[in-house]
C-alpha cells in the first residue's frame, strides 16, 4: 500500500488525473516560485518523482500529462490571444499577463515531468520475450535498437529513428527563437530531448533560450552537457562563459572566456565578455586594457565603446563616457540604449538643454523603446517635474510592463511625493523582477515603516542585515522604527 505524502491518501488509480495537478501545486506555489522554476524547480520534480518511483502506480500516464499540458496550452493561448488584441481594459493587463507567464510555467514543468515519467516508465518494463530464434518478438521491436546500441558500445550514437521523431521539435523550437518566444521553444526542445538526449544542436539552443530567460544555471548546466564532445569549440566556452557573467559568477566564467579567446583569437566579443568577467572579480584596470585592446583590432567595435563608457559612467566620469558614447554616434549605427545613456550624462552634468532634444529626436524615431522612455522620465525627474516624469515612465512601462528599473523609478516618484501606499505598490512589483535590489527592498521597508506598518519595515530590515551585516542605513531604520 502506497504511502501518504504529497498526495495525502493512496490516489484510486494509475489514471487519476488529479495527480498532475497534484504535482502542478507541488511545484509552483507561489511568484517567487513560478519565477525560479528553473533555479530549483528541476531538482524538486528529479526528487519528487524519484520518491513516487518505488510505486510506479503513484506516477501519472505520460497520456493524463499530455492531456493536461493541452488545456492549460488552450488556456495560455487565449490569455495571449487577449493581450495581443489589446481587448483588456488598463487595470488587468498585469493580472493577465501574470496568469499567461504562470501558464507558460506549468507548461514548462509537465513537459519536464513528462520527460522524466517516461524515463522512468520505460526502464521499469520487464525484460522483452524473445521468440524462438532467440530475436524479440515483432510486438517488441523498440527492443532492437537498444540491443543494436549496445552492441555498438555506443550509447550516446543517434539512432536514425530518433532523430527523424525529433527534428521537428527541433525545428519548430528554431522557428520560435527567431521570433523571440523563448519560453516555447524550450518545451519545444525538452520534447526533442525526451526522444533523443544526445542532440547536440537542440542541447546547444535549449542553453541559449535558458539564458534568453533569465535561468542562467540551468543555461550553464545544459552546455556543459557538450564538453565531451566540444572540448576545443571557441563558441561553446563563450556560451559557458556567458552563462557564468549572467549569474555574476566571475571566476567561473574566466578559464572558459580564455579559453575561447585562445581557440579563436578573432572572436572579439568574447575579449569583451572577458572583461566583463574581470569587472566582477573587481579588477576593473584589466578589464578596461581588455576593452581597449578590442578597439585597437577593430576601431569601431560598438559593444567595446559601450563597455567603456558605461565603466566611465558607473565611476561618476561622465565627461569621458560622455565622448566614448559620441564616438559610437561617429563610427556605428544609430543606437537607443547608447542615446539613452548619452541623456543620463547631460543630465549628470546639469546640460539639460543637451538632454532633452536628443531624447525627443530618438523617440521619435524608436516610440517604443523602454530605455529612451525610461530616460526622459529621469531627466525630467532631476529637474524636478514629477508628474511630467511619471507620465514618461508610465509609457516606458507600456514597452517593457516586466521593467524592474522603472518600476522602481516610478515607486521613487510616489516616494519623493510622500505616497507611500503607492510607492511600496511599485517596490513590490519591481522586485517580483529583481528580488535581489538591495535599495528596492530598503525604499519598501522605508513605505511600510511611513504607514505605520512596524513589523513589516523590520522583517525587512531584518532581512537585510541578514544579507548584509554591515548595511549601516538598515541597522539605523531598524532602530529608529522601535526595535533593537
Amino acid at each position: 500500500m502506497a504511502k501518504s505524502g504529497i498526495f495525502g491518501r493512496k490516489s484510486k488509480g494509475p489514471r487519476d488525473p488529479r495527480k498532475v495537478e497534484a504535482i502542478v501545486r507541488f511545484l509552483i506555489k507561489s511568484e517567487k516560485q513560478v519565477r525560479n522554476f528553473r533555479r530549483f524547480g528541476q531538482e524538486a520534480i528529479k526528487r519528487l518523482v524519484d520518491e513516487l518511483e518505488k510505486d510506479l502506480n503513484r506516477l501519472p500516464e505520460p497520456g493524463d500529462v499530455e492531456t493536461h499540458i493541452g488545456v492549460l496550452e488552450s488556456q495560455r493561448a487565449g490569455y495571449e490571444a487577449d493581450l495581443k488584441a489589446k481587448s483588456i481594459p488598463k487595470s488587468g493587463i498585469a493580472h493577465v499577463t501574470f496568469l499567461e507567464r504562470s501558464l507558460t510555467l506549468k507548461v514548462l514543468a509537465l513537459n519536464y515531468i513528462l520527460g522524466l515519467i517516461k524515463q522512468k516508465k520505460s526502464s521499469s518494463l520487464p525484460e522483452k520475450k524473445r521468440g524462438s530464434d532467440g530475436e524479440p518478438d515483432a510486438k517488441t521491436g523498440r527492443a532492437v535498437a537498444d540491443e543494436k546500441d549496445a552492441a555498438k558500445g555506443k550509447p550516446g550514437e543517434r539512432d536514425p529513428q530518433d532523430l527523424k521523431a525529433a527534428m521537428p521539435y527541433f525545428k519548430s523550437a528554431r522557428r520560435l527563437a527567431k521570433k523571440d518566444r523563448a519560453d516555447e521553444a524550450i518545451e519545444k526542445l525538452l520534447h526533442a530531448l525526451t526522444i533523443l538526449p544526445d542532440f547536440t544542436e537542440a542541447i546547444l539552443l535549449l542553453g541559449d533560450m535558458y539564458l534568453k530567460v533569465g535561468l542562467d544555471k540551468e543555461a550553464a548546466e545544459t552546455y556543459r552537457r557538450c564538453l565531451p564532445e566540444m572540448e576545443d569549440s571557441a563558441e561553446l566556452h563563450q556560451k559557458l562563459g556567458k552563462a557564468y557573467l549572467a549569474g555574476r559568477d566571475g571566476r567561473r566564467a574566466l578559464p572558459h572566456l580564455k579559453r575561447a579567446v585562445r581557440h579563436d583569437p578573432a572572436m572579439l566579443d568574447a575579449y569583451c565578455d572577458l572583461g566583463i568577467a574581470c569587472i566582477l572579480m573587481d579588477q576593473s584596470d584589466k578589464a578596461m586594457l581588455t576593452w581597449n585592446q578590442v578597439l585597437k583590432l577593430d576601431n569601431g567595435h560598438v559593444r567595446a565603446r559601450k563597455l567603456i563608457g558605461d565603466q566611465y559612467r558607473l565611476h561618476a566620469r561622465h565627461d569621458l563616457a560622455l565622448n566614448t558614447y559620441k564616438m559610437i554616434g561617429d563610427t556605428g549605427p544609430d543606437d537607443g540604449s547608447v542615446i539613452a545613456r548619452m541623456a543620463e550624462c547631460y543630465a549628470a552634468l546639469d546640460r539639460f538643454d543637451e538632454a532633452l532634444p536628443l531624447l525627443k529626436k530618438a523617440l521619435s524615431v524608436e516610440p517604443d523603446r523602454c530605455e529612451l522612455h525610461n530616460a526622459m522620465g529621469s531627466l525630467l525627474a532631476r529637474r524636478g517635474e514629477l508628474n511630467v516624469a511619471l507620465v514618461a515612465y508610465e509609457e516606458a512601462l507600456k514597452c517593457r510592463p516586466d521593467s524592474a528599473d522603472v518600476l522602481f523609478n516610478i515607486a521613487a516618484i510616489y516616494y519623493k511625493k510622500e505616497n507611500f501606499k503607492k510607492a511600496g505598490d511599485y517596490c513590490r512589483r519591481a522586485l517580483l523582477h529583481a528580488e535581489d535590489d538591495v535599495e528596492c527592498k530598503f525604499m519598501l521597508a522605508n513605505c511600510e515603516a511611513a504607514l505605520g506598518n512596524l513589523v513589516a519595515a523590520r522583517e525587512l530590515y531584518v532581512a537585510m542585515l541578514d544579507e548584509n551585516p554591515d548595511s549601516v542605513e538598515a541597522r539605523t531604520n531598524l532602530s529608529f522604527v522601535g526595535f533593537e
